[in-house]
């Protein structure tokens, strides 16, 4: 049976309705819930693929941004090395 609740208690609301098609709404209902069950849970797994991606992209950021600011670094020391010579100082030879 399907109920609802109000002041007085609760109510049958497929009371008068045919025991077919009262059988019909209640096994409608059990699938929807399922179906409800179901999107709970890809929503909750939707929402932890979102996170990990976050993570994932937060962490190549700042992979790129060291190994940039590595990249400047030896630059900077091969710069002041002396001896030393850039592809663009070779090509400018």
């Amino acid at each position: 049976m399907i109920y609802m609740a109000n002041v007085n208690g609760y109510v049958d609301l497929l009371e008068g309705i045919p025991d077919e098609t009262k059988e019909e709404m209640v096994e409608l209902n059990n699938t929807l819930d399922q179906l409800d069950s179901c999107l709970d849970a890809l929503e909750e797994q939707n929402d932890s693929l979102n996170a990990k991606l976050r993570d994932l992209l937060q962490s190549s950021q700042q992979a790129r941004q060291e190994l940039q600011a590595e990249r400047q670094s030896l630059q900077a020391q091969s710069d002041t090395e002396p001896g030393t010579s850039t592809k663009q100082d070779q090509k400018k030879q």
